[in-house]
């Protein structure tokens, strides 16, 4: 647990109290349910989401019809909102060798759109999309033995990138 975003954030903000609404596999229209559900104010909304609409073929318009809801509901309850979602999937060493190019072209078609639409509704968007060219995340010290999810480390490397958005547009380091 102390490796989790959930945990690493705990450590970094001890004041903070952390509510986690998120569903293993929900897909964008889920996450605003979660969301929509939600109650109270919050000092930061961090939203994990959309890569479940890459890798289960939600259509690209309809993840960012989505994401756009999830968006709306997550400003009317915070006045920060984090989102991020998966990096390139052909770095993903579970996928099968044939599909790691078109997920990657995909994921990179996805992301992009992602953080054109966090801009638009002024969300922080965490782009962790490496090129295909890239080796900077094909390490397999950074996945689970599913091949799919993250370990600690690789965790981390997107925790890094979340601190840096709080410290950077936020209070809550000091509070």
């Amino acid at each position: 647990p102390l490796l989790t975003t959930a945990g690493r954030l705990h450590k970094d903000f001890p004041h903070m109290n952390i509510i986690n609404h998120a569903q293993d596999g929900a897909k964008l229209a889920e996450v605003y349910k979660q969301i929509s559900r939600a109650e109270g104010y919050f000092d930061l909304m961090l939203i994990q989401a959309g890569a479940n609409d890459i890798l289960f073929f939600t259509s690209f318009d309809q993840a960012l019809k989505d994401l756009e809801r999830v968006l709306v509901s997550a400003s009317e309850k915070s006045d920060v909102i984090v989102i991020l979602s998966g990096g390139n999937f052909a770095h993903i060493p579970g996928l099968p060798p044939l599909l790691a190019y078109p997920y990657g072209i995909r994921s990179g078609t996805f992301l992009k759109g992602f953080q054109d639409t966090a801009e638009k509704y002024g969300a922080h968007f965490i782009d962790l999309y490496d090129p295909i060219d890239s080796n900077d995340f094909t390490d397999e010290a950074y996945y689970a033995s599913d091949g799919f999810h993250l370990t600690g480390k690789g965790y981390g490397v997107w925790y890094e990138k979340i601190f840096t958005i709080i410290v950077e547009h936020t209070d809550l380091l000091t509070e």
